[in-house]
């Protein structure tokens, strides 16, 4: 019988290293995860920052100018009174840089949630100047609201708190870029439609002069 009380007291010891190295590696994971999203928390952040410290795009009070001037059938500020179009693009150069260390720092995130959020303030951040006109207020105060939200929201990912609610003007910003988005996306869907069934009908009279000159 002491046989079987050794055979019995090996797989103890090693049913409980097995369960030991078990919990050692989840926490290892686990770990890991939690100091991944902490480093990506803290990119997000400086990001945000940054976007929230960006200046208005240089031509942003000529635009607005312009359109509210047509809007009411005034006259359009004269065209020499826009900035000039390099420092537009650097402006949008360095937005550009805050928004792809924003994105690309998205994925580490666990929580699918906190995660969609992220990338739909990232979707409004892209449209809020293009679209500015639609969303009804101008790119850095959009810019500004969203940078607000999500301060908030890496704040409270941070503590672990619940996922904040989108505040309305945001919510009706990212909605207003989103359906500019699909009107988009729909236009570039009729176009290639378009080229390929121009394509077709010109190989189709080829086709047709073809058989008439055979």
């Amino acid at each position: 019988m002491n046989w079987i009380q050794g055979v019995l007291t090996l797989v103890g010891v090693l049913i409980g290293g097995g369960i030991s190295l078990l919990t050692t590696r989840w926490s290892h994971t686990q770990q890991s995860k939690d100091e991944r999203e902490r480093a990506a928390s803290l990119i997000a952040r400086e990001a945000v920052v940054k976007l929230r410290q960006l200046d208005p795009k240089p031509s942003e009070e000529f635009e607005h100018r312009s359109h509210w001037a047509m809007r009411r059938n005034q006259p359009r500020p004269p065209e020499e009174d826009r900035p000039a179009q390099e420092l537009d693009d650097a402006w949008i150069k360095e937005r550009n840089n805050w928004l792809l260390q924003l994105q690309v720092v998205i994925g580490d995130f666990s929580d699918d949630d906190f995660r969609q959020r992220l990338d739909d303030m990232h979707t409004a951040f892209i449209g809020a100047d293009t679209w500015w006109d639609y969303i009804g207020t101008v790119e850095s105060v959009t810019r500004h609201r969203i940078c607000h939200h999500l301060l908030d929201l890496l704040g409270r990912h941070g503590r672990g708190a619940s996922l904040a609610p989108m505040p309305k003007d945001v919510q009706n910003a990212l909605h207003t870029v989103q359906d500019q988005i699909e009107i988009w996306e729909r236009h570039e869907e009729w176009q290639k439609q378009e080229v390929e069934r121009m394509r077709q009908a010109k190989l189709e009279a080829r086709a047709e002069e073809d058989d008439g000159s055979s």
